[in-house]
């Protein structure tokens, strides 16, 4: 198994991350230029047919979904006899709940001032369902990349999960429960987690 590729990952990322929670935290003016960007183009204006869209896609990156898809893939790792990355991968996927609440806490910016359709809770910054979507849907592009046998397959799912993961994102934004700043910022924070939990994971691979 090649692992080269996964520090730069986790470097870039982790760089990002803690870039863009300093600029958050000290209201640096490009941050306020990017949420107000995405208030005015992304955030519903009324309630249409992409307000149920976007409720759709934002169920697919909820924490239940993860820890589901979590179990799902820990299983298919013992199924192809790599228990120690099925136990990672269930050890990840829970966590990422514990991070999003951390991180939210310590960061605790408030979410966007505006009506929604739909009551959210808590802090803003970084969004959960942005991390929570980059980790589990990065995993599946991961272990197809380890297991699938055919390019096409890991190509095609790996622009689905790029696709998901984008729209997931949006879906945040346009229910107005996150700045565009959260959604990369649970992004980034998801790709350092995607990459460390795949590190110590193939740790063991031959």
């Amino acid at each position: 198994m090649k692992r080269q590729p996964i520090l730069p990952f986790f470097l870039i990322n982790l760089l990002l991350f803690l870039f863009l929670a300093w600029s958050v935290q000290s209201t640096q003016s490009f941050v306020h230029v990017l949420d107000q960007w995405g208030m005015n183009t992304l955030t519903a204006a009324s309630e249409s047919s992409l307000t149920k869209m976007s409720s759709a896609f934002t169920q697919l990156g909820s924490y239940n979904i993860c820890l589901t898809f979590g179990f799902i893939l820990s299983l298919w790792a013992i199924q192809k006899e790599n228990h120690w990355l099925s136990f990672c991968i269930l050890a990840g996927s829970a966590s990422t709940r514990l991070i999003s609440v951390y991180l939210k806490g310590a960061i605790d910016r408030d979410r966007p001032p505006m009506e929604t359709y739909t009551s959210f809770h808590g802090a803003a910054f970084p969004s959960g369902h942005a991390l929570y979507a980059l980790f589990i849907y990065g995993m599946i592009v991961l272990l197809l990349s380890l297991f699938a046998k055919k390019r096409i397959l890991c190509i095609s799912m790996t622009s689905l999960a790029v696709a998901i993961i984008i729209l997931i994102g949006w879906s945040r934004v346009y229910l107005g429960a996150h700045y565009l700043t959260d959604v990369m910022g649970g992004w980034f924070i998801g790709g350092v987690w995607l990459s460390f939990i795949w590190f110590v994971g193939t740790l063991r691979q031959k």
